[in-house]
């Protein structure tokens, strides 16, 4: 996003809908924390959870920078 400030105080809020599971649960991210020994116990049993929303796909434009 562009966003343009004005001299002085500013607030910029954000209202963020949806939910990260299928960003978290992505085939990527499951790779990336697996190579960096984050894939634990924990994160077994939260992939084992049902998906409420299966449709979602927001890596579609998204980029993994190490």
């Amino acid at each position: 996003w562009d966003i343009e400030l004005q001299k002085g105080s500013n607030r910029i809020e954000l209202d963020i809908t949806g939910t990260p599971d299928a960003a978290m649960t992505a085939p990527e991210h499951a790779a990336y924390l697996r190579e960096n020994n984050f894939d634990n116990v924990y994160w077994q049993r939260c992939l084992q959870f049902e998906k409420l929303f299966p449709n979602e796909n927001p890596l579609d434009n998204a980029v993994i920078v190490r």
